[in-house]
């Protein structure tokens, strides 16, 4: 069965791949749901967001709505409330770009993106991505110790690691080694010859250029330096990013990582899934279900050591303090990972926190920034 709601959703992605966005006309939407009048609808909507309960619109607005029953208005007030529930969240992700990490994670959950990807920049049109594990999967063994942007599991049995990086205050080529020596531990059994130590390809992904070479892609090679001959130890590391623009197909590829919207015929899978993410139902519902469970890892984390901290001033009274120090370290630190992330606005972050808190938020990023 297809829904009007998913037909509207279907034109809307179509608006949306010319580059134009658009919002659901919700109460069309459930007019042609329920097959009533669209005026009959519009009426019944504004006495809900009047406050007037379901029962007393039944019973006592007949004339007003034009004599929609108990169960026409349950069903109404039930679409309206998910209908406007998933507009919001469309809001929460329009902006993501698939440089933003939080995003790449659920966009690079797909087989076809990863193959389309690794195929462009590896340069191998016969690759094969048999599987995909990213950070927030069940199936991620190695814990937070490890960053799994993306590992794919290749055809011929090989490894890639695909990490994302936008800033650039790290040693980004020991990031690499470590995330490559923990997961040749980890995929590596004990015991084993060292012939059979896992091949295993990084793909760095960065918005600036690492080495400063002025090229989109560099492949870092183990060489014998006397000889200048190139050995195979089995780590292959690939450095690709955003920022060099020559005119190539990886360096255009690139470039749809910058983007909010990406309507490209050469990159039909990256093309398709952005869409699916930020267009569908299913789509926006995962992003916001990694974005809810990031935030709150957060909080979290923030409280702990809140708490901790106040629990140093004293037992009794510190342990209080501590609760109260720790919530207000949890707030602020969430408020700060839904800018940095997220892009939220004051208006957005003000419907769940003080304003004292946004303003200590604001404050510390600031600093951190000069």
């Amino acid at each position: 069965m297809v829904y009007v709601w998913q037909k509207e959703e279907k034109n809307l992605r179509n608006t949306a791949r010319k580059g134009q966005t658009k919002h659901m006309d919700i109460n069309q939407v459930i007019t042609g749901e329920l097959g009533v009048k669209r005026w009959q609808v519009d009426a019944a909507v504004k006495l809900i967001d009047e406050g007037n309960t379901i029962p007393f619109i039944a019973r006592y607005r007949k004339e007003v709505t034009g004599t929609l029953d108990d169960a026409q208005l349950r069903t109404l007030h039930e679409r309206l409330m998910y209908l406007r529930n998933l507009e919001e969240k469309k809001e929460q992700v329009k902006n993501f770009r698939p440089i933003d990490d939080t995003f790449f994670e659920v966009l690079a959950d797909d087989i076809g993106v990863c193959q389309e990807m690794l195929r462009i920049i590896l340069e191998d049109e016969k690759l094969i991505v048999k599987d995909v594990i990213v950070q927030s999967s069940k199936r991620n063994l190695y814990g937070r110790s490890v960053r799994l942007d993306a590992l794919c599991i290749l055809g011929d049995e090989r490894e890639c690691n695909v990490e994302l990086q936008r800033s650039n205050n790290d040693h980004h080529l020991k990031r690499v080694r470590f995330n490559a020596s923990s997961i040749t531990v980890r995929d590596s059994q004990t015991g084993e010859k060292f012939e059979k130590t896992i091949d295993l390809i990084v793909v760095y992904i960065s918005e600036f250029d690492i080495f400063k070479g002025g090229r989109v892609i560099y492949h870092v090679d183990s060489v014998i330096r006397e000889t200048q001959e190139k050995i195979d130890d089995g780590l292959e590391r690939v450095f690709v990013n955003t920022a060099v623009k020559d005119g190539t197909t990886i360096s255009e590829y690139m470039d749809c990582f910058l983007q909010k919207e990406i309507d490209n015929a050469k990159f039909p899978e990256l093309t398709n899934r952005v869409h699916y993410l930020k267009h569908e139902e299913g789509g926006v519902n995962a992003v916001c279900e990694v974005m809810r469970k990031y935030s709150e890892e957060v909080a979290e984390k923030a409280y702990q050591q809140g708490e901790e901290a106040g629990k140093e001033i004293g037992k009794e009274i510190g342990k209080e303090i501590g609760k109260e120090i720790g919530q207000r370290q949890a707030n602020i630190a969430a408020i700060k990972n839904m800018i940095i992330r997220f892009q939220a606005t004051k208006e957005v972050i003000l419907e769940d926190y003080t304003e004292s808190e946004y303003n200590t938020a604001i404050a510390e990023l600031q600093a951190k920034a000069k």
